[in-house]
């Protein structure tokens, strides 16, 4: 969702689901995951494209998963999530 902003450009809400991780240890372990693999990389991926428009972006990115997985994998599918959303707000942008 694209949105015109005179703060951040980029706001991002993590979450993951009560219902599929009932202990508070183990969602705050996972977004701890989630949040540092998307620090070690939004700068790369993401702030070097988004400075090029216009407008903001505020997105969500929920854990799906039915197990908790290791950083280096979460890691790996947040640089493929990113580049995503880059191409998909691109393509919004171009009115593809």
């Amino acid at each position: 969702m694209a949105v015109e902003t005179q703060g951040p450009k980029v706001q991002v809400l993590l979450s993951v689901p009560k219902r599929r991780f009932p202990l508070a240890v183990h969602r705050n372990l996972l977004k701890r995951r989630m949040r540092e693999a998307y620090r070690l990389q939004k700068a790369e991926l993401l702030y070097p494209f988004i400075e090029k428009q216009t407008h903001g972006l505020v997105f969500a990115i929920q854990y799906v998963g039915r197990e908790i997985l290791d950083y280096q994998f979460m890691h790996t599918r947040m640089a493929d999530a990113l580049m995503r959303l880059q191409n998909e707000t691109l393509c919004l942008h171009l009115n593809i």
